[in-house]
Formats: C-alpha cells, sequence, structure tokens
C-alpha cells in the first residue's frame, strides 16, 4: 500500500487526553497520564477552547516512564493557533504561529473563545540521553468557567504493522520492541 492509499488511521495514534470538560478552577497533568513517544518520533497536542471566563495556563512535562518518573519541564517555544469562530470562514482554519516564553502560554478570558491550539514536538526534543521519552500537557485553569479538551496525536510510529496491521502501538505504556520488529 503506497503512501497515497495509506489511511490516516494507519498514520496517526490518537488520545483524547481530556475529554470536553469545565475546567473551574482544576489543574490537569498529576492526574493524567504521560505518553510515551519510543514508537513516535512526532507528536501533536491539540487543545480545543470553548468559552473562555478566564486563563487557562499550558505547560509540558517530560518523564522516564508513563508513571511520570523523574518528571521535569519540557520546554517549548510556539504554539499554533486558529479561532474557528473567526468572522470569514476563510480564514477560521488559519494557524498563526504564537511565540511562547519561559516555556508557559496562558489563554485570555474571551479572547480564546472557540480557538483550537497545537503544539508539536520531535522526540529528540526530549532529553533521550538521560532517557525521558514520556510526554503530557499540564493544564491550570482559573477559578470561571473555561470549557476545554486535549488531544493527543502521535505520528509515524517505527512498528505500525509489524505486530498487527490492524493495531498500532499504545503510547500509553513503555515497552521495547521485539526482535522481530526491527
Amino acid at each position: 500500500m503506497g503512501a497515497a492509499e495509506r489511511p490516516f488511521v494507519k498514520s496517526i495514534k490518537s488520545f483524547l487526553w481530556l475529554p470536553p470538560v469545565d475546567g473551574n478552577g482544576t489543574t490537569y497533568g498529576g492526574d493524567r497520564s504521560f505518553v510515551s513517544m519510543k514508537d513516535y518520533p512526532y507528536v501533536r497536542v491539540l487543545f480545543q477552547f470553548g468559552n473562555q471566563a478566564g486563563t487557562t495556563t499550558i505547560t509540558f512535562k517530560q518523564a522516564k516512564n508513563v508513571g511520570g518518573g523523574s518528571n521535569k519541564t519540557l520546554g517549548f517555544t510556539t504554539i499554533w493557533q486558529a479561532q474557528s469562530d473567526a468572522g470569514s470562514p476563510w480564514d477560521q482554519d488559519k494557524f498563526i504561529k504564537v511565540t511562547v516564553a519561559a516555556n508557559s502560554y496562558a489563554t485570555v478570558a474571551a479572547t480564546h473563545d472557540n480557538y483550537l491550539m497545537i503544539v508539536e514536538f520531535k522526540a529528540d526534543q526530549l532529553d533521550v540521553t538521560n532517557g525521558f521519552d514520556c510526554i503530557r500537557p499540564n493544564i491550570v485553569c482559573s477559578a470561571a468557567a473555561n470549557l476545554l479538551s486535549c488531544q493527543i496525536d502521535m505520528m509515524d510510529g517505527k512498528f505500525v504493522g509489524s505486530l498487527d496491521p490492524k493495531v498500532m502501538p499504545s503510547m500509553l505504556v513503555n515497552r521495547m520492541p521485539t526482535a522481530d520488529e526491527i
């Protein structure tokens, strides 16, 4: 099957990390899984925002395993955002590159209503030399009504189809490939 014939579902592994919720003063991070990039060279973290009555702050952590072992800050400098209810239909899917300061991004009340935001990482942006290969977002919501969700997409899995052509490798467990997969 050539690249043109390969369906997206066999190229991208998705995980709904945070289903749509009203964040209302909640922190999401320690109560959510890290995802393993062992079998994936790229990750895209997609945030979907509805009403933002207050602020929502986004940061990232990296760890040595999906349980969060030895976690530390994962730096990022860019977030891509598109306002899905922008005035013109031609503007609704335009992603704008926004520079992030100090590895943290905060939405602004009402200004970020109905936005899509994406942060992308390559596996080599993690501290792989010291065994860090897992990531997770950390989301802190103000005490106001902040509607949001978060989806994590891994792309170009190394061992896709080698175990079972219908199943992509998990991003929620740490594992090493077998000799047959290499």
